[in-house]
């Protein structure tokens, strides 16, 4: 099947990267959209790369292993510690998502520390800095308290079989 222009849909892909400008001596992160066709067959993506099947094979290689990278992220299992650049000790804590625990934060923070009498604060109405610290106390309760550290380990817990939805 030949694609028409109708089928055919440019996406923007961002990208970005960071490099020392010399003007001002220093890392400056940059961004940049371009425009990408997805092809529709390994016919078309045969032609856009000049019908070069090594090049085909090594880009196909690259996303496999791309797919797989954003699985294995996901995935709570078989983690090491990075030691020296090197794979060390096998990791056996319990990794979480980020958002149910960051949430879990957020509601706490606003709804029990800041109003309690360490801080007497109405969240909305505390400064950046206030916020910071309600966060960090908010933090230290959690971990001081076994009955809702746990129960986060139970609910924000990865599981194995969340990791094909889970992306990066």
């Amino acid at each position: 099947m030949t694609p028409t222009a109708a089928t055919k849909k440019v996406e923007k892909v961002e990208c970005q990267k960071t490099f020392f400008d010399l003007d001002t001596f220093s890392d400056v992160k940059l961004k940049k959209e371009f425009d990408f066709e997805p092809v529709q067959s390994m016919e078309e993506a045969q032609v856009r790369l000049g019908n070069d099947a090594k090049r085909l094979v090594k880009i196909l290689n690259e996303g496999l292993t791309a797919e797989l990278r954003r699985k294995e992220y996901a995935n709570p299992l078989g983690w090491s510690y990075l030691e020296d650049g090197e794979m060390g000790k096998s990791f056996t804590g319990t990794l979480a998502d980020q958002k149910v625990v960051n949430a879990a934060i957020l509601n706490l923070a606003k709804n029990s520390i800041a109003p309690s009498e360490a801080f007497d604060l109405d969240w909305d109405s505390a400064t950046k800095d206030q916020k910071t610290k309600i966060r960090e106390a908010t933090v230290a309760f959690i971990q001081q308290t076994p009955i809702i550290k746990n129960g986060l380990k139970r609910s924000a817990r990865l599981k194995e079989e969340e990791t094909e939805d889970n992306g990066e």
